[in-house]
């Protein structure tokens, strides 16, 4: 299959590509410098320089079958990054002129990647998924579910057929994140002077390795219309689980100090509300209709991202 890669100098988009050239597919990948395609594993690079509503895609467009969205502003906490003109109304509106593009070229699938932040920030009793979309509170949870919506309407009425996927966060080697922030903790302080060991929220998370071939399973199952999918790893995780489970990667004690949901929340805020409460996602009938399984565990998944944390730490001669 030919398909066109946007965002594809980012976290996902290079493990994207380097994963879609591997199984034998044409990928067309965009970068806006051709400093920042250094590395892309692409039959083809197109530089767009900066991507705005009014891009012309269609070079990258050209002989293309499917596209996969990934391109995205750049987040601080629940909103998004200071610099930025307009972040949201850039997203919401780049995304609708790339699809209505994309259909008139007679593409016949795209997949966008979206967020659970379109869903909310937390749940309580009912997981986020097919049969409880939920509803954003965050500015960037807003304008990612506003932007499934322009895709939407944009291919409403086309041959093409087009997926938001909502995944949680992702994590993995070249991650800068939360996980990779935990990591960084954990290996610099003794896990029971930590207050971590918090065994009753549930959090989906999802390995990087994980959410592309989820997202090369949307690029293959045929559909019609538009569709909303939720994934995440093979289940949800207390912050005990995942902090033991970076323990184990790092080789570390297992043991992990205790200290009431209550102080952190007075304490850390929204850091706090993150860390101990739960964000967890059903994907069980979305995996029935991709066909589709997460085939890194979790104790693989921090393997391998502890393993990239030391050698950056060890080029960098960390702390850094």
């Amino acid at each position: 299959m030919k398909i066109l890669v946007t965002g594809a100098t980012g976290f996902i988009g290079r493990q994207a590509c380097r994963e879609l050239t591997a199984s034998g597919h044409e990928v067309t990948a965009t970068a806006r410098t051709v400093g920042r395609a250094v590395g892309i594993d692409a039959a083809r690079i197109v530089v767009t320089g900066p991507v705005t509503p009014e891009t012309d895609w269609s070079e990258a467009l050209a002989g293309v079958e499917a596209v996969l969205h990934l391109l995205s502003p750049y987040v601080a906490g629940d909103g998004f990054a200071p610099g930025e003109t307009d972040p949201a109304r850039q997203m919401i509106e780049t995304a609708r002129a790339l699809t209505q593009q994309a259909a008139g070229a007679n593409v016949l699938r795209l997949v966008h990647t979206s967020s659970i932040k379109a869903s909310g920030e937390a749940t309580t009793h009912t997981p986020f998924g097919p049969e409880n979309l939920g509803d954003p509170v965050s500015e960037y949870g807003k304008a990612k579910r506003d932007t499934e919506l322009a895709i939407a309407e944009a291919s409403a009425g086309t041959r093409m057929s087009t997926v938001s996927v909502r995944p949680p966060v992702v994590y993995g080697p070249g991650e800068h994140g939360s996980i990779r922030r935990l990591i960084g903790l954990l290996s610099d302080k003794p896990g029971w002077m930590l207050p971590l060991n918090v065994k009753t929220n549930r959090r989906s998370f999802i390995y990087v390795g994980n959410l592309v071939s989820a997202l090369i399973a949307c690029l293959k199952v045929p559909g019609e219309g538009h569709r909303t999918i939720f994934i995440q790893d093979e289940r949800a995780v207390s912050t005990a689980e995942l902090s033991g489970a970076i323990l184990r990667a790092l080789g570390r004690s297992e043991q992990l100090g205790l200290t009431p949901p209550a102080w952190l929340g007075r304490h850390l805020g929204g850091v706090g509300r993150r860390l101990y409460g739960s964000l967890e996602i059903d994907d069980s009938l979305c995996r029935l209709e991709l066909g589709w399984r997460p085939a890194v565990t979790l104790d693989e998944a921090m393997s391998a991202a502890v393993a990239a944390f030391r050698e950056e730490a060890a080029s960098c001669n960390w702390p850094c």
